[in-house]
């Protein structure tokens, strides 16, 4: 049923399931759950028979690619030069990701571009850590496969698509672009690892098509 029609341009349709999906976007979540309360009580005063009603409040999410020249990155930590020291850089300097929906389950490979630093992505690149990155989407559970042949991990995320690509409202249905959300995560690498020289781009899309 789109917005100009009526339950009078059905009589005649061989229709045997009617789905009425009803969508609204609001900057207020409590606004947001007046209208999810309103479509229900509609369905609940209703003709008999029906299959039943979800209701579901989410956040949106909205994403952006850009570049940015990676000495302008922030030095905090930077020890360079000093034996034994660590500095603190992003996952995305060291490894690429790319994430895709299986349902409303999230599988999210993460590849580092050089295998010595499979040991320390390892170490501090945990589910757990997956887990608090992605608390936002309440996933019911966060699995890590270790890949040391590929210098490579696969993280299995569940429940953190919205109900999957049929059922979400969001942009991002099949979570594409969620890899940026563990491409941010600051880790703690040797002061003498390889740097980029300065006025050196790079693109930071989270995804790889």
């Amino acid at each position: 049923m789109g917005a100009t029609d009526s339950p009078t341009d059905l009589r005649g349709a061989q229709a045997n399931d009617i789905r009425l999906r009803f969508a609204a976007e609001s900057a207020n979540a409590a606004d947001a759950e007046i209208l999810l309360d309103e479509a229900e009580a509609l369905y609940c005063a209703g003709p008999a028979g029906g299959a039943g009603v979800r209701r579901r409040l989410t956040p949106r999410l909205a994403s952006a690619s850009c570049l940015i020249e990676r000495r302008l990155r922030a030095a905090a930590g930077d020890h360079a030069g000093s034996p034994g020291m660590t500095r603190s850089v992003r996952l995305q300097e060291i490894a690429s990701a790319r994430t895709g929906d299986k349902g409303n389950r999230l599988n999210l490979v993460l590849v580092c571009r050089d295998p010595a630093h499979y040991p320390i992505v390892a170490a501090q690149v945990t589910a757990e850590r997956v887990a608090e990155v992605f608390a936002a989407r309440k996933p019911t559970r966060v699995v890590r496969y270790n890949l040391p042949r590929l210098a490579a991990f696969n993280f299995v995320l569940d429940d953190v698509l919205e109900g999957g690509v049929n059922a979400s409202l969001g942009l991002d249905g099949h979570g594409k672009s969620l890899s940026f959300l563990v491409l941010d995560i600051p880790i703690e690498i040797t002061a003498d690892a390889p740097r980029l020289h300065d006025g050196e781009k790079r693109s930071i899309r989270g995804t790889v098509s």
